[in-house]
């Protein structure tokens, strides 16, 4: 696939592009802290909010912020 050089500028004009390259400049807890390659310690402790039965104290009060997060 080749690209042209319109293509690269449509995208470098598209304002979804500039909101994407701010948004990656943000602080990033992963980076800061130097863990981005643990995608299954990440996904373990989002396992571990979620679910309403573990011994967090949050019942289902952070799955269904989430939800709303997700899908409002």
């Amino acid at each position: 696939m080749t690209i042209t050089i319109e293509q690269i500028t449509n995208l470098l004009q598209d304002n979804n592009f500039e909101l994407l390259s701010l948004e990656l400049k943000k602080p990033n807890i992963f980076r800061i802290l130097n863990i981005t390659h643990y995608e299954i310690r990440h996904s373990n402790f989002l396992a571990w909010l979620l679910s309403p039965h573990e011994k967090h104290g949050f019942s289902t009060l952070f799955l269904k912020w989430f939800l709303r997060e997700i899908f409002v």
